[in-house]
């Protein structure tokens, strides 16, 4: 992977490069190593049956969707002034965390019935626990409501440039993996249907574009 990182990058020279600073693979098995790291200790909870408390879910789960190990490499890629810093463990920027929480609770929506027969928790299973009075019903619509503030959030780090200095292609990959999130996880869960994705698949790959339509 990295070497597959490191071709691609050598086709857009920077004209004044640095050889650590723009190496996009110099910390990038850092952000997979942690994002091993939860998926661990994940296991490890479940193992144990221990119950975190919501923070120390969320710190661990936000990383294990790894939706960051997509978004920032690409960043890299589409913008060699990209800054490098910003791709080490504990310094994210604010959009890509806000992106990392967004997926995790995305996810746990759509998952939280399947992780509960598994013995596994989530954010909606957390939540409710939390709140004696809360049915499942109610710790949906919490989590929901909880999404729902972090979007309009993320679109304002993505649309206002003195929120967020990433150059705006930066800016757009993590509104598109957002996306890419929200189609897998609103309303269901088409992300392990086999048959779900199927016609979205074939539009993207089979389909010839309708340049009419799009003019």
């Amino acid at each position: 992977m990295d070497t597959d990182i490191r071709t691609k990058k050598s086709r857009y020279p920077d004209p004044n490069p640095n050889p650590v600073l723009a190496d996009p693979t110099f910390y990038y098995p850092d952000s997979w190593g942690e994002t091993f790291e939860s998926w661990l200790c994940e296991a490890k909870w479940s193992k144990k049956g221990h119950i975190p408390s919501m923070e120390e879910y969320l710190r661990n789960g936000i990383i294990s969707t790894a939706a960051h190990t997509i978004v920032l490499p690409i960043s890299c890629l589409m913008e060699s002034c990209f800054p490098q810093h910003k791709l080490k463990p504990g310094n994210y920027d604010n959009i890509t965390t806000l992106l990392m929480t967004i997926t995790r609770l995305l996810n746990d929506l759509q998952s939280y019935q399947k992780e509960r027969e598994q013995g596994k928790i989530n954010s909606v299973l957390l939540n409710m626990r939390s709140h004696c009075s809360f049915k499942i019903e109610d710790s949906i619509a919490y989590i929901e409501k909880i999404i729902e503030s972090m979007r309009r959030e993320f679109v304002e780090y993505v649309l206002m440039d003195e929120l967020c200095d990433l150059p705006k292609p930066c800016k757009d990959i993590h509104m598109s993996v957002c996306k890419v999130f929200d189609m897998f996880f609103n309303k269901k869960n088409r992300y392990d249907s086999d048959t779900e994705m199927l016609q979205d698949i074939k539009k993207a790959l089979y389909d010839p574009v309708n340049i009419r339509r799009l003019s």
